[in-house]
């Protein structure tokens, strides 16, 4: 019972509309705060096996990533009447075992208090008629339109008046939200989905002119797209009403027309030179534009509403361009930079042949029985750590790591850019983790050894996979040939090469001979210690 109070309370302080829990073996919902018609039922052979929430369910059993989370975007759910909803799921994981997927039901009154500030749009500078909306690939809104709120019946008769269908109207009214149900198929929603950022003139959904700033919002899972706007009309009336106070004083005042235009040049139009500089600024791109705000007449008002939408489209797009910064990040701790640029480039099936490179594999000798009566955690904090120093080494020293597999750590030096000194760079590398293991397990109070199997010659590197991008090597000098089953027959703290390795580097250091080994899948090969 604790628990259900919890998920209840989070469920409020949030802003979901529902929690619920999906078992990844049975494929039903095991859980949900709303008690709907889908709860207990299965949603791999149920009558809502093609929901959003099925969807979720169902990719987020399969990875066992506790970051990862599963964004599924509006569809109509039939167990909350049809209404549209969106989802987004994360897997429960236990020992490293997906053992359940948390679902959280998106409110859609939640979305649309992030969209308008809490529906404070004359607060926020968008006078009586500017808004700010969300829309999806398919052009249907993903928030409710300002109109929407102020003036329903008045929003339903402009629905219609620019060719809404009565169906669609009677969706909104019964389902007492646009979203998934009003289309806005403008210049301004077609350049956003196409991942265009601008700003100008445009017909707006109700076709009238309109001022509007739109751009791509980069959201994982979803592909929408944020448009600001105010009517043309309400922008320039302060303008409008300008020029007709001074067409009224000048002729009134004719006689005084010369230092009444001079004083009206410096003190009303300055300000409106500074306004229009300021928008040529924001819509050549700077997104700090602002302009002094020298009055409190309807100027310094337009001024205030100007500076506060750039403010917050320039808000807005900091957060775009975080999150495009975070996605960068991980796609670089994924793939070396020279890959990812190939990658981001639109080139697919990257492979390459490289005529040297020198490829080092190592492991940790007695660790699984060293392990087996240590707490997971311990486990995890200890490999992390250690791999963690193995890393900055490697970057020292320019080199690529490949992948890491259980206590086992790979490395490559001389791709994707080849580098001359490959061989010496590697068993540097290699020395460095002899010792760096050492520190690490004297730090952690444990007897912990590593070997190391170091080879040079021609290999086939390249991505693989489609969800989830591997680099990976190929031919007789990786892991999987000579390197590795270097490695197993190698002494504990020494470093074990192949002859390609001595014949570079027998002037540089110091290399016991062991004479021909027996090496899996090779017969007799002739290694060589380094011993530390």
């Amino acid at each position: 019972m604790p628990y259900i109070i919890q998920m209840r309370t989070a469920a409020t302080t949030v802003g979901f509309f529902d929690f619920m829990i999906g078992d990844p073996k049975s494929g039903r919902l095991i859980y949900t705060v709303q008690k709907e018609v889908d709860f207990t039922t299965s949603l791999r052979l149920g009558p809502h096996r093609r929901s959003n929430v099925a969807t979720a369910v169902a990719r987020c059993s399969e990875t066992a990533d506790p970051s990862a989370i599963c964004l599924k975007d509006f569809a109509p759910y039939a167990p909350s009447g049809g209404a549209p909803i969106a989802c987004m799921g994360a897997p429960v994981l236990e020992q490293g075992v997906v053992t359940g997927v948390l679902i959280a039901q998106l409110s859609n009154d939640e979305i649309d208090n992030v969209v308008t500030s809490g529906r404070r749009w004359r607060q926020d500078g968008f006078g009586d008629t500017g808004e700010a909306y969300l829309v999806g690939s398919d052009y249907l809104v993903r928030s409710s339109p300002r109109a929407f709120y102020e003036n329903r019946e008045n929003y339903f008769a402009e629905l219609k008046s620019v060719g809404a269908s009565g169906e669609e109207v009677a969706d909104i009214r019964r389902f007492g939200t646009p979203v998934m149900h009003q289309r806005i198929d403008t210049d301004a929603t077609r350049a956003a989905l196409a991942g265009v950022e601008g700003t100008g003139e445009i017909i707006g959904y109700p076709g009238v002119p309109t001022l509007a700033s739109w751009g791509p919002l980069a959201i994982p899972g979803v592909k929408w797209a944020l448009v600001g706007k105010i009517d043309t009309a309400e922008a320039f009336a302060p303008i409008a009403q300008l020029r007709q106070e001074l067409l009224i004083v000048g002729g009134l005042v004719l006689l005084a027309v010369a230092s009444t235009a001079a004083w009206l040049s410096r003190v009303l139009l300055g300000p409106l030179r500074e306004l229009t500089a300021g928008a040529k600024s924001f819509a050549a791109g700077d997104y700090g534009a602002r302009v002094p705000v020298r009055t409190r007449d309807e100027i310094g008002q337009l001024c205030l509403a100007f500076n506060g939408m750039v403010e917050d489209l320039r808000h807005k797009n900091t957060v775009i361009e975080n999150k495009n910064c975070e996605n960068e990040e991980l796609l670089l701790n994924v793939l070396p930079a020279p890959i990812a640029n190939r990658l981001r480039a639109g080139e697919a099936g990257i492979a390459d042949g490289f005529s040297e490179v020198t490829v080092a594999f190592a492991d940790l000798v007695g660790f699984t029985a060293l392990t087996s009566e240590m707490p997971p955690q311990e486990v995890v904090t200890f490999l992390n750590g250690l791999f963690t120093r193995f890393d900055v080494a490697a970057t020292d020293l320019g080199i690529e790591k490949i992948k890491t597999v259980g206590d086992a750590y790979m490395a490559v030096c001389g791709l994707p850019e080849p580098v001359a000194t490959h061989t010496e760079r590697m068993v540097r590398m290699a020395i460095r983790m002899v010792h760096i293991t050492r520190e690490h397990a004297t730090e952690h109070n444990i007897s912990m050894k590593l070997r190391v199997g170091v080879n040079c010659g021609p290999v086939v590197a390249g991505i693989i996979g489609k969800s989830k991008y591997i680099y990976d090597l190929w031919g007789d000098t990786v892991n999987v040939n000579l390197a590795s089953r270097m490695q197993p027959g190698s002494i504990p703290d020494a470093v074990q090469v192949t002859r390609a390795v001595y014949e570079q580097l027998k002037r540089q250091f110091v290399f016991e001979p062991r004479g021909p080994i027996e090496v899996k899948g090779k017969g007799k090969v002739e290694a060589w210690l380094l011993r530390l």
